[in-house]
């Protein structure tokens, strides 16, 4: 059995040196180990597990920038002429058609022309024909168709044929001159309406190539805007990431803190205590005992269980009972089952 005034004396003695270690510690209790014949290590004190935090990480948005890539001033040109090609198509259609037409009108006007000569020839030799052989016809009868005067006559009837088929000629000419004259001046308005039209083109494809450059700066301008405001909201969404992050921070260690804080003070307290204590002060006792007379006090002397609540007394039994089964009057856990 224990003696209780060596126990007492004892728990003074360690009263007096805990104190003294803390106060040289700076608050920090150690108790120190002991090397027992059992080979038995004395343990520290149960240690809370807290994890250190560590720095949250927020994901921010992602935002999609404007790739614009403007068109150069060829391009440009290429697209404004593109535009008008249909209305310079339609135009230049329009003119050739009504020139191609008058060409043929006025083809037609010199094959009928040409015809009408042809017949007109045709009706003046005819006539002329005719004339001759009539002289002929008045010679013979007269008696003179060798006669100078009917030579005259013919000569005078081809020369008269002649001026007619001249005058014809010239008619013929005259009117092919006129078709010429009128081919030239339908030929004249084309030209004229192809630089009539040449002039609003020109204003048109100037609208146009302006029309297209304010659109490319304009884009160039509000893809540069965008982007803008995208580098500022990134910026803003980094500032307010890093403000919650390190909000988050703060609160977790704040967290840390008061854990290690409640871990510190319920080992200070429980280093402190009088259940502790004594213990502790078992334990040296049985750590400086051998193994068969460790087991044998935990198993036969009450003073251990008379003064050690259920947590320290099955600390013991766990530590220095080495699984053996032991026999107590109070329920510590410890069962008939425990035996095997």
């Amino acid at each position: 059995m224990i003696d209780l005034k060596k126990l007492k004396k004892k728990l003074e003695e360690f009263f007096t040196n805990a104190k003294n270690q803390t106060d040289e510690d700076n608050g920090e209790i150690k108790i120190e180990e002991v090397k027992t014949k059992g080979g038995v290590t004395p343990g520290e004190l149960p240690e809370v597990s807290v994890t250190y935090p560590q720095k949250p990480t927020i994901e921010t948005p992602v935002y999609e920038r404007i790739e614009y890539t403007p068109k150069t001033d060829d391009e440009i040109a290429s697209e404004a002429e593109e535009y008008l090609r249909e209305y310079k198509d339609n135009a230049m259609k329009t003119y050739d058609e009504r020139l191609e037409n008058t060409l043929e009108s006025k083809a037609n006007d010199k094959i009928v022309l040409a015809e009408e000569k042809k017949n007109t020839d045709l009706d003046v030799n005819r006539s002329f024909d005719e004339n001759s052989k009539k002289i002929g016809d008045d010679m013979l009868r007269q008696g003179i168709a060798d006669s100078s005067i009917s030579k005259l006559l013919k000569e005078k009837n081809e020369q008269d044929r002649s001026a007619s088929l001249d005058l014809v000629t010239d008619a013929y000419n005259s009117d092919i001159a006129k078709i010429d004259e009128q081919i030239k001046e339908a030929e004249q308005q084309r030209q004229d309406a192809i630089n009539s039209f040449n002039i609003s083109y020109a204003l048109k494809y100037s609208n146009k190539i302006n029309q297209l450059m304010e659109a490319r700066d304009k884009a160039e301008k509000d893809a540069i805007k965008y982007n803008n405001r995208i580098s500022e909201k990134e910026f803003a969404d980094k500032v307010t990431k890093e403000k919650a992050e390190s909000d988050l921070y703060t609160e977790a260690l704040d967290h840390y803190q008061t854990e290690k804080a409640i871990e510190n003070k319920a080992q200070y307290e429980e280093a402190s205590s009088y259940e502790f204590r004594i213990y502790n002060i078992f334990r040296r006792q049985l750590a400086s005992m051998s193994k068969k007379e460790a087991m044998d006090a935990l198993r036969n002397d009450p003073t251990y269980v008379e003064n050690l609540n259920t947590k320290y007394y099955l600390r013991l039994v766990e530590e220095f009972g080495r699984g053996d089964f032991i026999k107590v009057d109070r329920d510590y856990g410890v069962s008939d089952e425990n035996k095997n």
